[in-house]
């Protein structure tokens, strides 16, 4: 599972909770994807929970 804690402009913050496994894209992508979805210009802070 992907820990994402997105963080907006004015300080707003919303954290996913994304199965690795049904992203059939680069990880990477999958990121990207998400910003854009959200239209946070935003830092995304991520961790990986094994």
């Amino acid at each position: 599972m992907l820990s994402i804690t997105l963080k907006d402009e004015e300080g707003n913050t919303q954290q996913m909770l994304i199965d690795r496994r049904a992203f059939k894209i680069p990880v990477e992508t999958g990121f990207w994807l998400i910003q854009v979805k959200f239209s946070l210009t935003a830092v995304v802070i991520l961790k990986i929970n094994h």
